[in-house]
């Protein structure tokens, strides 16, 4: 018999305030973990978290999943966001962040991405998902080219992330399955 994958046990849900955790706010205050984010580390709290988690369950143009772990004990080791849907030209943007350090390079990004890719084109009917990643930012490069995206575009110089200029990436996905309009 053959060893399951590593991702058989991955699913994402709706993140609710109540899933919001000391490790989670960790994650998000940690410097590593949260390189990449728009929103700097070391500002976060348990109470802000709760907070933002619940904007994202109002909102009509985000929906905000945990990415979690399911075994003996439920793991939530990351979220990823569909923003920004735009219902009349069928697309939005992706954002992810697997926080759990421990549970980095096993492949659990790519798997959420593809999981939320699904959900955008099935559940909610888009024709296109994408996602901008800074060059240096190549874990969160790969992953979503394992999930089928493909990288189409780039600004020049657009941020400085550790002293250093760096280009944002621009990656994309289309939904093979959209009706012609």
């Amino acid at each position: 018999m053959k060893n399951p994958s590593p991702d058989q046990n991955l699913f994402i849900r709706e993140l609710h305030p109540e899933d919001v955790t000391g490790t989670y706010v960790q994650w998000m205050n940690d410097p590593v973990v949260a390189r990449y984010l728009e929103t700097p580390p070391g500002e976060h709290t348990e109470s802000s978290v709760k907070a933002f988690v619940g904007q994202m369950l109002e909102s009509s143009t985000d929906i905000l999943f945990g990415i979690f772990l399911a075994g003996e004990n439920l793991k939530h080791i990351g979220n990823i966001k569909i923003g920004g849907i735009d219902r009349a030209n069928h697309n939005a943007h992706v954002g992810f962040l697997v926080g759990d350090r421990s549970e980095w390079g096993k492949g659990y990004a790519t798997k959420a991405i593809e999981l939320a890719t699904e959900h955008a084109f099935q559940e909610i009917g888009l024709n296109k998902v994408w996602a901008g990643a800074y060059s240096s930012n190549m874990g969160s490069r790969r992953a979503l080219l394992k999930a089928g995206w493909k990288e189409v575009g780039a600004l020049s110089r657009h941020v400085v992330i550790d002293g250093q200029w760096q280009d944002k990436v621009f990656l994309e996905k289309l939904n093979a399955n959209f009706p012609p309009l």
